[in-house]
C-alpha cells in the first residue's frame, strides 16, 4: 500500500492538457533559421499519446507558413491535413523584429500554436489548460508538499517525516520549512478526508 499521495490522483479532466498535444513553436522555427531566407523549407515529427503520429512538413514563402501533415489517432485512420499560417512581425523596443504566428482561426498574434485536434490552432480557440489548471485540490496540494520536499532531499511519501536538516541550511530556515510541511501533509489529508466524506454509501 503508498503512503498518502501515491498512487492514482483525483482528476477533474475536461480534454488534454498543453503539454500533451503537439505544438509549433514559432521562436524555435526562427533559431533554427527557417525565417532567414525569403524561401525555406523542412519537416517536423512527434509521437504523442494523444495523437499517435503527427508527422509535418513546411514551406516558407512571402511571409506565409505552408504546412502539411499526417493526423492519425486509435480511432481514425491517416488523414492529410494541409494549412497556411501569416507570419506576422512587430517591432522590438530596442531595434529588431519579433515573429508571430497568426492563428488561421481568430488571427491573434501567438508564439505557439497546438494541434489538438487536427489543425493547428492558438491555446485559446482549443480551450486549452496547463496540466496543473486541471488538477483538483488534493492534486495541488500533493504537488506543493512534493516540491517542498525535494527542496529538503527528503522523502515523497508524505507519510514519512523529514529528520535530515540539508547540509548548508541555517536551523531556523529548516524548522520554517518543517513547520510547512506540516501543514502541507494536513491540508492533504483534509482533502482526502473530505473527498472520503462526500462520496455516496
Amino acid at each position: 500500500m503508498g503512503g498518502i499521495g501515491s498512487g492514482r490522483r483525483f482528476q477533474n479532466r475536461r480534454g488534454p492538457n498543453l503539454e500533451e498535444v503537439p505544438q509549433l513553436d514559432v521562436r524555435v522555427l526562427k533559431r533554427n533559421g527557417l525565417f532567414d531566407l525569403s524561401t525555406s523549407n523542412g519537416s517536423i515529427k512527434w509521437t504523442n499519446t494523444g495523437l499517435s503520429e503527427c508527422a509535418l512538413e513546411y514551406t516558407y514563402k512571402d511571409s506565409t507558413l505552408g504546412i502539411s501533415y499526417a493526423v492519425k489517432t486509435p480511432q481514425t485512420a491517416s488523414e492529410t491535413v494541409s494549412e497556411h499560417i501569416f507570419i506576422d512581425r512587430t517591432a522590438c523596443n530596442y531595434g529588431g523584429t519579433r515573429t508571430w504566428f497568426s492563428c488561421p482561426a481568430c488571427n491573434a498574434r501567438k508564439a505557439i500554436l497546438y494541434c489538438a485536434s487536427k489543425r493547428f490552432l492558438c491555446r485559446q480557440c482549443y480551450g486549452l489548460n496547463y496540466r496543473c489548471q486541471n488538477e483538483v485540490y488534493a492534486d495541488r496540494m500533493i504537488r506543493k508538499a512534493r516540491k517542498l520536499r525535494s527542496k529538503l532531499g527528503a522523502s515523497m511519501d508524505l507519510q514519512q517525516p523529514i529528520s535530515e536538516r540539508p547540509h548548508g541550511m541555517y536551523r531556523a530556515t529548516f524548522e520554517r520549512l518543517l513547520r510547512q510541511d506540516q501543514d502541507n501533509v494536513r491540508r492533504v489529508v483534509g482533502a482526502y478526508s473530505q473527498r472520503l466524506m462526500s462520496r455516496p454509501n
